[in-house]
């Protein structure tokens, strides 16, 4: 939703899907088995594997995907590489990976948990049970992902140059404001511009 609309506004793309393909490729697993994964990661499956790894339990065969350095190493390597053309990225990390990056804009979207609630049931045609469900879900999943591998909060405004409240704030303005942001610091580094880590309110 806003990262789609920065990317259109800046004329680059938003680089989810090419991410994935990409941590896939430098590990050699089908792209469907990395997107299984980071769910897994946001799941008691993966906290009762681990526990059983850890305690002698029940035996679990690890490939590459179970290896956390090799999969950070990963999908480090495939941030930096992708960001080198410029694009937006949602989640994965990306204003951590990228924050000595002079011309890379790090934004979070917020807003109180009900508001955000009511605006993605409004915004993709969801009743409000099913709304609180899904935002929920986004918000542990991202949460998970970068505790899990980047060992910090995801909300930490430290990691970011702009928060927005886009639940009191419309959209279009969100929008427009992370472009002019984009736009000044690519003025400024002279070269490639990117941005990333977007969290959309839905």
């Amino acid at each position: 939703m806003v990262g789609a609309e920065v990317a259109r506004r800046l004329g680059v793309r938003v680089l989810e899907g090419d991410l994935v393909a990409s941590i896939a490729e430098r590990l050699g697993v089908p792209v469907q088995e990395v997107a299984g994964h980071e769910q897994c990661l946001a799941s008691a499956l993966w906290s009762l594997r681990y526990l059983s790894s850890v305690s002698g339990g029940t035996a679990y065969l690890f490939g590459p995907l179970d290896d956390d350095r090799a999969y950070r190493a990963a999908a480090d390597a495939s941030i930096r590489e992708l960001a080198a053309g410029g694009g937006v990225f949602v989640e994965h990390g990306a204003a951590i990976v990228l924050k000595d990056r002079p011309d890379a804009l790090h934004v979070r979207l917020e807003g109180p948990p009900e508001l955000r609630i009511r605006q993605i049931g409004e915004l993709v045609g969801l009743d409000a049970r099913t709304a609180r469900h899904r935002q929920r879900q986004i918000d542990h999943l991202h949460g998970s992902y970068v505790r899990h591998y980047y060992h910090t909060d995801v909300a930490d405004p430290r990691h970011y140059d702009i928060v927005l409240d886009a639940t009191s704030l419309p959209l279009a303005t969100c929008v427009e404001i992370i472009v002019a942001g984009a736009r000044h610091l690519a003025d400024l580094a002279g070269a490639g511009l990117v941005v990333h880590r977007l969290r959309q309110a839905g």
